[in-house]
């Protein structure tokens, strides 16, 4: 048998730590204006555009059962990277996207200590997120 090898992979693509940003800073403006808001959850998806030639990313706060749009935009070519972020940060398999799935990460926004509660639904265009949110801190399991 051989020595184990390291496989190099190659360079980061340029774009993708810009990317990477992008989607740590869309996440925490999500946060930020469903506590604005006082949400207690927050749903994410794909959804087809009927005046554009390619999907876009909705969010939605919710207050209640008052389904409140957010003004926040995302490009829905980073979908994958979006959803794979926030699978890793709640420690689910990326790679299963046929069956709902459930986790927590605890994050900290503008002073606020929250631990997300991360459901994930199977769509027709991928997924959809659903965040369930409150302050305090993730008990240990």
């Amino acid at each position: 048998m051989g020595k184990n090898q390291d496989h190099d992979i190659g360079p980061v693509p340029p774009d993708f730590e810009a990317e990477a940003k992008q989607i740590e800073q869309f996440i925490e403006g999500l946060l930020r204006d469903a506590i604005a808001k006082n949400a207690s959850r927050i749903l994410i998806s794909l959804e087809s555009a009927q005046h554009q030639d390619f999907p876009h990313i909705a969010a939605y706060c919710f207050v209640g059962d008052q389904k409140i749009p957010s003004r926040l935009r995302f490009p829905g070519n980073l979908w994958a990277m979006l959803v794979n972020k926030i699978k890793i940060l709640s420690s689910l398999d990326i790679c299963e996207k046929r069956k709902s799935q459930k986790g927590q990460f605890s994050t900290s926004v503008d002073g606020h200590a929250l631990v997300v509660d991360i459901e994930t639904q199977p769509m027709e265009l991928g997924e959809c997120l659903v965040f369930h949110f409150r302050e305090g801190r993730a008990s240990a399991a």
